[in-house]
């Protein structure tokens, strides 16, 4: 009778254990910030730089919405690497892995790019520079938040399906915040056209449109459609002075 009593005092103190782990916060935070999941493991990437330039790894990163994501940068020099939307910036030391993690909750393209120095930008006119939608049918939605760092910016963005189509935000904080603006997309276009906005409103794209509609951050590109011009990264986006682009993060939804 004893030991019978004294397995089910055993038991019942391995139940009230494992309850305890699970009672545990589910998310913890990275150096920079980002909430972190821990309902998953890590899914790994590892990203060569030589030079400023992609040496090694894949120059576009598919990933699942919700995925826990760590990049290991390991560069012959000091640089710092930006990644668009998520707004995470790193900075990689010569000759060691360097960790960016994050978890992928928000969905579509996101370049990541190398700084050549730490100078602020003005301006994001590089074609999906910060973001570029899914391709979306009627009824469909994209949706875009405004980042601290945008403070400041006036944003460009058109249809990849039909650049006659475009769109501007005008980004500051002597504009008013508010938790989401919509723009709806019709045969007409954009409407509205214009807004402006500060940092920590979310703008959400939806499609009211027959044909198909891919809502793109950057200038409308020169020449016929897929065609991007002639000073452009192997991305097929622009590269300035001070900023050259190294991959592409996919989140799929």
């Amino acid at each position: 009778m004893k030991k019978y009593i004294f397995m089910c005092v055993a038991v019942m103190t391995m139940v009230l254990v494992i309850a305890c782990n699970e009672s545990e916060s589910s998310t913890s935070r990275d150096i920079s910030g980002t909430e972190i999941s821990n309902n998953s493991e890590f899914v790994e990437h590892e990203i060569v730089l030589e030079k400023g330039e992609l040496k090694s790894g894949n120059e576009k990163i598919s990933v699942s919405q919700g995925e826990n994501i760590k990049l290991g940068f390991v560069s012959d020099m000091e640089m710092e690497v930006h990644l668009h939307g998520y707004d995470l910036k790193l900075t990689v030391n010569p000759n060691k892995e360097s960790v960016m993690q994050f978890t992928a909750e928000a969905t579509g393209r996101f370049v990541i790019t190398s700084h050549a120095d730490l100078g602020s930008h003005t301006s994001h006119s590089e074609h999906a520079m910060l973001f570029e939608s899914e391709t979306l049918l009627q009824g469909d939605s994209f949706q875009f938040e405004i980042t601290d760092d945008l403070d400041g910016t006036t944003i460009i963005y058109h249809d990849h399906m039909s650049h006659s189509d475009s769109g501007t935000i005008v980004v500051s904080q002597e504009h008013q915040t508010v938790d989401m603006v919509e723009i709806r997309i019709s045969d007409s276009g954009f409407d509205p056209v214009g807004v402006m906005v500060g940092p920590g409103t979310s703008i959400k794209w939806i499609s009211d449109k027959g044909s198909k509609v891919r809502v793109t951050s950057g200038s409308i590109p020169e020449g016929s459609h897929g065609s991007h011009g002639n000073s452009h990264d192997k991305h097929g986006e622009k590269e300035s002075h001070d900023e050259k682009t190294l991959l592409v993060v996919e989140v799929r939804p």
